[in-house]
């Protein structure tokens, strides 16, 4: 979805940090005017190889390294090990490459991103390796500011994957639930920043396809929905922020696609569509004389370096439109106060809010607790055919008979059904698999059964003891 974008983000950021030098320190990438997430990224995979490097072997039982100063000490040297770590050419640019795709991931889709990114494999998590790898991400900063806060509030030590999923969705809805229309609108500017750094002249207009990506993160169906008929119905490609407000203001319900909308009322009538040909096809002939220059540049410019086409291209693409560029920079420049005051308050708005979710908010979290040899009594058996298990197997276990036997077994060790719930909830989201499928909800009923059966029989057990007691 993104292949131009990545393309040309890592060609603007190659040609203002590294150019064509065989290796670049981190103090050099940090002192660029590179966006502020790449730099983040490169201060961590530096970091990451100090620690790996494992420069400073001191006997603990000699040497007393708790002592405040040495602590100071160390922590000032690792900074300026840190900002002295070489990345060579290479390396560099393999890690721009998975740098530039990690943040057009998780711009268009946070939610997603980032419970992939923090779980990968693991079904749980520490909370302190939470709190470690939030560190990776730097947009959306409510996220990190909720999540740190309410987890320390709560003490909570380890999470299961499906919590932590659930999280997130309510610390979206909790601030969803407090924005006006066009602040559901900005919500993804982040994404427009970033893709206009490589941009000559900067764009308001969002590609629709991105916009709808990121609200179906948000589960914000019914902004999806209107953004499709956009996109379908009236072949708009691209919209700007405050279109999309105002088109958000008009939504009954910006959770659900809005399903008596009539599509004959949605196209445009065939009046519409024949002055909308016109006005294309009039367009099209003024600017035709731009097509041949820019087609002859690019080109000679194949097998150019890389910051030499980026110098070349602007020029030539300056001259053939200097007026309107200079017209539209103007405009820009008298616009930068207001975006900044408009930044900063909407960072202090977000900041009252964030405090305000923390101390209202409020979500169980599964106990995840150790079997112990008592328990061993109580384990869960599921009525499952074989038919039904070959099914499984194929479906929702990719063939591993292995996977599905260590799972129905960590399964008959839950203790209760709300546990083996949310252990099933984490193996679908971990491994993309759709819950509403006849195969998974087949599974789940068949889990779920075993529960109600296993408690039904220890009732029975619990209730003929007391008779025979009484």
């Amino acid at each position: 979805m993104f292949e131009v974008e990545s393309e040309n983000l890592i060609n603007a950021i190659k040609s203002r940090t590294i150019g064509f030098e065989r290796n670049i320190k981190l103090k050099q990438i940090l002192e660029t005017n590179i966006p502020k997430s790449i730099k983040n990224y490169f201060y961590l995979e530096a970091e990451a190889l100090l620690n790996q490097e494992n420069y400073l072997r001191i006997d603990k039982d000699r040497f007393d390294i708790t002592d405040d100063d040495i602590k100071k000490v160390l922590y000032n040297l690792d900074e300026v090990l840190k900002q002295n770590c070489i990345f060579q050419r290479n390396e560099f640019i393999l890690l721009l490459e998975k740098a530039v795709s990690f943040e057009l991931n998780y711009l268009s889709k946070p939610r997603w991103t980032l419970t992939k990114f923090i779980f990968k494999d693991s079904n749980s998590k520490s909370v302190d390796e939470i709190f470690s790898l939030l560190r990776y991400f730097v947009d959306y900063s409510y996220y990190n500011d909720i999540l740190i806060g309410y987890l320390n509030k709560k003490n909570i030590k380890k999470i299961l994957i499906s919590d932590f999923d659930k999280l997130l969705k309510k610390i979206d809805s909790s601030l969803i639930s407090k924005y006006s229309s066009y602040e559901i609108a900005t919500m993804p500017k982040p994404l427009l920043d970033f893709i206009n750094y490589s941009n000559t002249i900067k764009t308001k207009n969002v590609d629709i396809t991105w916009l709808m990506v990121f609200y179906e993160d948000k589960e914000l169906f019914g902004i999806k929905s209107a953004l499709n008929l956009e996109k379908d119905l009236r072949g708009k490609k691209n919209i700007t922020f405050e279109d999309l407000s105002v088109m958000i203001d008009h939504l009954d319900d910006i959770r659900k696609p809005d399903i008596n909308k009539s599509i004959d009322d949605t196209l445009p009538k065939k009046e519409e569509v024949k002055e909308k040909n016109e006005q294309i096809y009039n367009l099209l002939n003024k600017k035709s004389y731009l097509k041949p220059q820019l087609l002859e540049k690019d080109v000679f410019l194949k097998d150019k370096q890389d910051n030499i086409i980026l110098d070349q291209q602007n020029e030539s693409y300056n001259q053939i439109i200097s007026e309107d560029i200079s017209t539209e920079r103007n405009t820009e420049t008298s616009e930068i106060n207001n975006r900044d005051y408009e930044d900063k308050t909407k960072v202090e708005n977000d900041r009252k809010r964030v405090t305000e979710i923390i101390d209202n908010f409020d979500y169980e979290f599964t106990v995840i607790g150790d079997s112990n040899s008592s328990e061993e009594q109580n384990l869960v058996t599921f009525e499952i055919n074989d038919e039904d298990e070959r099914n499984f197997i194929k479906k929702l276990f990719n063939k591993d008979e292995i996977f599905y036997r260590a799972t129905m077994n960590e399964l008959s060790r839950c203790k209760n059904w709300k546990e083996a719930a949310a252990y099933i909830d984490n193996l679908f989201i971990k491994y993309d698999i759709n819950p509403y499928s006849n195969t998974a909800i087949n599974f789940t009923d068949k889990i779920q059964i075993g529960f109600l059966k296993r408690d039904v029989y220890w009732s029975c057990k619990i209730v003929s003891l007391c008779r025979w007691w009484w």
